[in-house]
């Protein structure tokens, strides 16, 4: 089970995590990815909030402040990047840690993601467990 190209099969999942919490912010352009990783970290205890870009991403009022970020990023060229460094400078997110997850794979995509200001990077595809222990990872500092 895996989430690529968006698709998840919950019917085969089951909680990963039990009762623990906390706010993600998923931000991505492709919808059917964005359903599958809210689905899975929400089956997982955590409560998730979607955005399909940096820009529509603010939190809105009574929503809590996300306590990771996670932003789905296809190419590790300047302009792709920009996202997760405009997001690592928001002074509404100072401290936030933030994953980013790709389709690209190899080590220069992992260390431009560094290098732009992420925490932590995720290759996709990747399996619902496999994310969670990321999201996980970077709220207990071990990641």
């Amino acid at each position: 089970m895996s989430v690529a190209q968006g698709e998840i099969h919950l019917a085969q999942t089951r909680p990963l995590v039990q009762g623990y919490r906390g706010v993600v912010l998923v931000i991505g352009d492709d919808p059917a990815f964005r359903r599958a990783v809210k689905a899975a970290l929400e089956q997982s205890g955590f409560r998730v909030y979607c955005a399909r870009n940096a820009a529509t991403a603010a939190v809105e009022p009574g929503k809590p402040n996300p306590a990771v970020i996670l932003a789905d990023v296809e190419k590790a060229d300047a302009e792709s990047l920009a996202m997760v460094r405009r997001l690592a400078a928001d002074r509404r997110w100072i401290g936030v840690p933030i994953v980013v997850t790709s389709r690209q794979p190899g080590k220069e995509m992992k260390w431009r993601s560094w290098e732009a200001g992420a925490d932590a990077f995720l290759g996709r595809p990747f399996r619902p467990s496999e994310l969670v222990q990321v999201v996980r990872g970077v709220l207990e500092g071990r990641i």
